[in-house]
């Protein structure tokens, strides 16, 4: 269980983006169990619940919930390489705008390359239906991992899918029917202690709007971010953080704001049970 609150949407996680401002409160709610069927084989079945809330009523039409559920079967082949195959169902529920459903089917590998790097590619489909529009999107996402020393470890991702963030205008109150976003980023976190740790990121997301209702045309968004921060650890289950953001966002000519910059400092407790 998570919970935090912030003065602007949080556009790295991929929940809340289709506003540039507004105090939100934000929630995960996850679960996940996990068997072994013998010495190679195991699945894991898990079930979340998401969303944000804004606290100005201006900005309410955002307002939104995911539920998904997931199914995975996964195969060890030897000390290094293990293979999944992952059915999931996501529902989002919005304030305004049109809800969606999607069905995301992956197939997976995780390869340790050497003890100090790793990788993960996870390539499938997504069936997206949303306003009585069906249609079949290809997925993709690529991880490579490095230990750089004994406390400092890097990442960089990319990732593919057709979401539905964004694609509400509450000016020509239209929708858009489509949101094909390439994520691209790199993360790094230091572990200073048990207890402290520190990390740092940067993301570019590259978003493409078409199948607009109303006579809305296909425009693209560009949002870059930056972000460092803490994490302390307070208990086994209990820890906390505080992060700075930066965020850059390019809306093209769509909307009265097509250029902005957001200095975001947030806070956020998380338990694990």
């Amino acid at each position: 269980f998570s919970l935090s609150y912030t003065p602007d949407p949080d556009y790295s996680n991929g929940i809340s983006s289709a506003n540039t401002q507004g105090d939100c409160l934000t929630w995960n709610i996850s679960s996940a169990y996990s068997r072994m069927i013998d010495c190679r084989w195991s699945w894991t079945a898990n079930v979340s619940y998401n969303g944000n809330v804004y606290t100005d009523s201006r900005y309410e039409q955002d307002d939104r919930t995911y539920l998904s559920g997931g199914l995975s079967l996964n195969l060890r082949k030897d000390a290094r390489t293990t293979y999944g195959l992952n059915t999931t169902w996501r529902k989002e529920d919005r304030s305004e705008g049109y809800d969606s459903d999607s069905w995301f089917t992956n197939f997976s590998i995780a390869h340790s390359l050497s003890p100090t790097d790793s990788m993960s590619l996870s390539v499938g489909s997504q069936a997206k239906f949303i306003d009585g529009d069906n249609k079949l999107y290809p997925t993709l996402n690529f991880t490579y991992r490095r230990q750089m020393t004994k406390g400092l470890s890097a990442s960089a991702y990319v990732a593919y899918s057709n979401e539905n963030i964004d694609t509400y205008s509450r000016w020509g109150r239209s929708n858009y029917l489509s949101n094909e976003t390439w994520r691209v980023g790199m993360n790094a976190s230091y572990v200073l202690t048990p207890k402290v740790s520190f990390n740092a990121g940067t993301s570019l997301l590259f978003s493409q709007y078409s199948k607009g209702t109303n006579g809305a045309r296909d425009y693209d968004r560009h949002t870059w971010t930056a972000s460092v921060g803490m994490r302390y650890v307070f208990t086994d289950n209990l820890s906390g953080n505080i992060n700075y953001t930066y965020t850059y966002g390019d809306q093209g000519d769509i909307s009265p704001i097509d250029h902005y910059n957001r200095d975001v400092i947030s806070a956020g407790l998380t338990y694990s049970f």
